[in-house]
């Protein structure tokens, strides 16, 4: 017995190379995925378009597996938590409804090599590296679920964000935004995809046309001695390189900027002196710039700041022209904000809604 091919680990080039071998057209590549991803279908018995052979032998070699789902929570503000398991361990996916958007923000990886400081992900460690099929399959299952549920908001922005650093697990993602992106799969445009990285420079210099999407980075100091402290990848990318690859990914790229993700913690980067060496060091409003209030959780030895230091820095980096926002808390009472996602649910004692 041979064992089968994942649907969601084929781009479509992938899925008409399948096709040829077989002696089918290429052409039904775009039907399958259409009837799949678009259509939402789990099997390919109703695509009466196709040979009954060909749908048997797609049946016979071709998965199509949803996640299964460990648990989900929803907070008050419409945030919904998935877990999921995977080989390796749990994921989590988190969908942050919005005014005329619904952000699904995915993972890459159970747990993350990196070691940031303030990341509650960061104390599992790196487990597994997440196959395309897996990073697809948090897409495919959690639009599945929302429409089950009567969700009114359809999934418009795909995040990585989620567990994991997206750039160490380079070619997964690459097949993943291939399928994110294709006209005939989810058709999520380029500019809705978001690969956020935390420095991996290799990583940015091979994230380059076709793929094309947006790029942020996570920088949070200005400073190499702080983000050292914060984000110890700093040691072997420090800031100087790390922009360097940024501004070389601009002038390859259709992308107009880049964001910057900067979390506040208190007493370590959110002075007035600290936002004046960030805009020194950015020096071009190339960058747009998005601060984080710290999100914490059970053993960090950070705080987050007062309301009053987080708009003075934001002021100090308005005056300059820069486009800001301050990220709202999102889901933060289920532990699915920014920073928060760790695949368990032992840090809090919450009720666990069965997902079905």
């Amino acid at each position: 017995m041979h064992s089968k091919i994942d649907l969601f680990s084929l781009t479509s080039n992938q899925l008409e190379g399948y096709l040829q071998m077989r002696d089918a057209s290429p052409r039904h590549a775009n039907t399958i995925m259409d009837w799949i991803y678009r259509r939402g279908h789990h099997d390919y018995q109703g695509l009466t378009t196709l040979s009954p052979q060909l749908r048997n032998e797609l049946t016979n070699s071709v998965s199509i597996t949803s996640l299964p789902v460990y648990a989900s929570e929803r907070d008050n503000d419409g945030v919904v938590k998935w877990q999921f398991t995977v080989q390796g361990g749990v994921i989590e996916t988190v969908f942050i409804p919005s005014r005329g958007r619904g952000t699904l923000c995915i993972s890459s990886q159970v747990g993350c090599a990196l070691n940031c400081a303030f990341c509650a992900t960061a104390t599992l460690g790196w487990r597994h590296n997440l196959s395309a099929a897996e990073i697809i399959g948090q897409v495919w299952t959690a639009r599945q679920l929302l429409k089950e549920a009567g969700n009114p908001t359809p999934i418009t922005n795909v995040v990585f964000m989620g567990m994991g650093e997206p750039l160490l697990n380079f070619g997964a993602v690459a097949t993943a935004i291939r399928i994110l992106i294709h006209p005939f799969a989810f058709a999520i445009p380029r500019r809705r995809v978001t690969v956020s990285t935390a420095g991996v420079v290799p990583g940015i210099h091979l994230l380059r046309p076709p793929l094309d999407v947006s790029l942020m980075l996570s920088l949070h100091s200005a400073r190499d001695a702080v983000r050292n402290t914060l984000v110890p990848l700093n040691k072997k990318y420090p800031i100087a390189t790390l922009l360097d690859a940024c501004q070389r990914y601009l002038k390859e790229n259709s992308t107009r900027w880049i964001t910057i993700a900067y979390t506040l913690i208190e007493g370590i980067n959110d002075s007035i002196e600290e936002a004046r060496q960030l805009l020194t060091l950015l020096n071009t409003t190339t960058f747009k710039i998005n601060l984080i209030p710290l999100n914490t959780f059970s053993g960090s030895p950070f705080r987050t700041p007062s309301t009053l230091r987080i708009d003075r820095f934001r002021t100090e980096l308005c005056r300059a022209g820069y486009r800001v926002t301050v990220r709202t808390p999102r889901g933060n009472s289920i532990d699915a904000a920014c920073g928060q996602l760790i695949g368990t649910n032992t840090q809090r004692n919450k009720h666990i809604i069965a997902c079905t």
